[in-house]
């Protein structure tokens, strides 16, 4: 099997609590291990050292909309701390409930068309809303919200990671080849193999997940 791109990685920032009163405290995690494994997840975002422990619980989109828009002293400060870090985001509740319609098959994916159905939404507004529910994901917790280019969606596996960036390659070269048969100039091949550059807010970290990521309680 080839080995997975080594991807840069950034130092963690983490939050300013004491215990972490943000951990979900789980005697057995909801998500298996093996599946958390398999998450693509970049480390080093705002809440990123959360993203596997929530994932775990199959509380991503509920501690994600707890921290955003809850009024308890804990969320306050937590939206708080997000701001001093620089984080500007404003998600709103159609972005919370797709989270949780796509957290709840994870790790398998669904379909844009049963997402807008089930959300009474027009396609055009799904679109918009699958836009910046990626952005957000990416920017807040490190996990990324990917297409199959199959009209689904899904959490990213590594499987759909590479699935992503293979469909990204793929339409680079159809661009760059219609590009030269109506003339225009190319762009050099170093250019064209970089395309990761191009997307770096979605690159996640291939990482291992450790024990202590997802807290169990061995006594269970």
């Amino acid at each position: 099997m080839p080995r997975s791109p080594k991807l840069a990685q950034t130092e963690p920032q983490p939050l300013a609590f004491a215990e972490d009163p943000l951990e979900i405290k789980m005697k057995r995690p909801k998500v298996s291990n093996y599946v958390l494994r398999g998450t693509a997840h970049q480390r080093g975002r705002p809440l990123g050292k959360y993203a596997l422990n929530w994932i775990g619980a199959r509380a991503l989109a509920l501690m994600l909309e707890r921290v955003f828009t809850g009024q308890e002293a804990l969320y306050k400060e937590a939206r708080q701390a997000l701001k001093d870090m620089g984080v500007t985001k404003q998600p709103r509740a159609v972005h919370f409930e797709l989270l949780k319609l796509i957290e709840a098959v994870y790790p398998s994916t669904i379909s844009k068309g049963k997402l807008a159905e089930m959300l009474d939404i027009k396609r055009d507004e799904l679109e918009r809303a699958l836009t910046y529910l990626r952005d957000f994901g990416a920017v807040t917790v490190g996990v990324s919200i990917l297409p199959t280019g199959r009209g689904e969606v899904g959490i990213a596996t590594l499987d759909l990671w590479v699935s992503y960036q293979n469909m990204l390659t793929q339409q680079q070269i159809t661009l760059e080849t219609t590009k030269q048969l109506h003339g225009a100039v190319s762009i050099s091949r170093d250019q064209e193999i970089h395309i990761r550059e191009k997307f770096e807010i979605i690159q996640p970290e291939l990482f291992a997940l450790e024990d202590s990521e997802v807290k169990q309680d061995a006594s269970d």
